[in-house]
């Protein structure tokens, strides 16, 4: 019965995953993973501690240790949004949720250039909607600029009811 029950919990937690990158696991208070690493295949070197490659003993990543000390402090929940080192040694973001009836933690991680691409999309749009703009501004600005002239040079031509036309002479005294 426990064997069928954690691999229907280790398939609820795998059932959430939706990128390359980003992996469900459960763990608990010292950083033990209690379910299975989807990346567990990935290197020998892989414990299941969470703890960043190169790590002092004890010593958890970021996520795990927010989350313990956190749940300590009675916080259910945080995010990590700043790229951190996860337990395989790639640049994370991540988010927690502590279940203190179970006394253990559910974390979603995701590495930090995969998460973060659709900035670099955004960014790209951004540079190109705000150009498009400036250069709309401009033309705009130009049009005004030969408008107002085209109304002073009409303005300068005006006389009284009378609109002068071309020059037909001049004189010392005056032109025609």
């Amino acid at each position: 019965v426990g064997l069928f029950a954690h691999g229907q919990f280790a398939a609820s937690l795998a059932a959430a995953r939706s990128g390359d990158t980003d992996e469900v696991y459960a763990f608990g208070r010292s950083g033990v993973m209690l379910s299975e690493s989807r990346f567990a295949g990935e290197s020998a070197a892989l414990s299941q501690v969470l703890r960043p490659p190169g790590a002092a003993e004890g010593e958890l990543t970021r996520l795990a240790a927010a989350a313990r000390d956190a749940a300590a402090g009675g916080t259910p929940s945080g995010m990590l949004l700043e790229p951190y080192p996860g337990y395989r040694g790639v640049a994370l973001v991540g988010a927690w949720r502590w279940l203190p009836a179970y006394d253990m933690g559910i974390a979603v991680e995701m590495g930090a250039e995969e998460a973060y691409a659709p900035l670099e999309l955004l960014g790209t749009v951004f540079g190109t909607v705000f150009g498009a703009l400036v250069v709309a501004v401009l033309v705009a600005l130009a049009a005004w600029f030969s408008a107002a002239k085209l109304r002073s040079e009409v303005e300068q031509r005006r006389v009284g009811a009378y609109l002068l036309g071309e020059r037909i002479g001049e004189g010392g005294v005056g032109n025609v």
